[in-house]
């Protein structure tokens, strides 16, 4: 899981989210890295997963990573420090329930 910039993909009214990777990029046909971004809006009507707050990950919220929120990411900017940040894989069931509801498992 990460903490990016909102800038990589396009901004938002936060700074930064936490998002979870879901596809990584292939070389020479893909440059773009797709990640799903969580929220900490607890009403959500769209198609989401929900997460329980992990202060080890920096949520010190419950949230949800929904469908809605996927978003491209060019791969630049995950070497670069200032735009995103590292903070550990996100634990199971989690990361399984994302990609099926992402159609990428």
């Amino acid at each position: 899981m990460y903490w990016l910039d909102t800038m990589c993909y396009g901004g938002n009214k936060k700074p930064t989210r936490p998002a979870v990777v879901i596809r990584s990029p292939i070389p020479g046909l893909l440059d773009d890295v797709i990640v799903i971004c969580r929220t900490s809006k607890q009403e959500y009507s769209h198609t989401h997963v929900r997460h329980s707050a992990d202060l080890a990950l920096g949520l010190d919220r419950p949230g949800a990573f929904a469908k809605s929120y996927r978003r491209h990411v060019d791969l630049g900017f995950f070497a670069q420090p200032q735009f995103t940040s590292y903070q550990g894989q996100l634990g199971e069931p989690y990361l399984d329930q994302i990609l099926r509801m992402t159609g990428m498992a």
